[in-house]
């Protein structure tokens, strides 16, 4: 119960904050990604529905700032986003759900996530096989302006969730 409370908290907060630049001109949509937009639901909701009931650790949701600063995923790229991470730093938790501004800026999200996936699978590799195992079943993609990537226990599970929905 108390980390449902958290979640909620910290996604309340993350709906002020949001993930964009204050500079409208250069985050416009086009009108096709402005009609997807009103049709998904926003990173905010699938990431409860993703992490309800899910083998999670507690997770720390990034703000935009700390995401550009250790993953490179700029501000302006993003119309919103949830970068989560496990709080517990020997697992390998990671669930990012981003909403670009664009297909170009989309496609240098999934890059910043690929090289994080590569980075934790380097990493993780010979010290820590079951965190290798999740991260090698991790799910990445990218569908127009939406870009997922999960690296938890139902990778697979929740993946087709969000997929159905795209």
């Amino acid at each position: 119960m108390k980390k449902r409370m958290i979640s909620i908290l910290l996604l309340t907060a993350l709906l002020f904050t949001g993930c964009g630049t204050a500079d409208n001109s250069e985050a416009k949509l086009s009108e096709e990604a402005a009609q997807e937009a009103a049709v998904m639901p926003d990173p905010e909701t699938l990431y409860a529905q993703v992490s309800e009931g899910a083998d999670l650790p507690e997770m720390i949701l990034l703000t935009p700032e700390k995401a550009e600063k250790q993953y490179g995923v700029a501000a302006e790229d993003c119309l919103a986003s949830v970068i989560a991470v496990s709080a517990d730093s020997v697992r390998s938790d990671e669930i990012w759900l981003v909403e670009a501004v664009s297909e170009e800026a989309a496609q240098r999200v999934y890059d910043c996530a690929s090289a994080r996936l590569q980075a934790k699978r380097e990493e993780t590799e010979n010290y820590f096989p079951d965190q290798y195992d999740m991260l090698k079943k991790a799910v990445l993609l990218q569908d127009s302006i939406y870009v997922i990537f999960l690296a938890m226990p139902e990778s697979g599970t929740a993946a087709l969730m969000i997929q159905n929905l795209l």
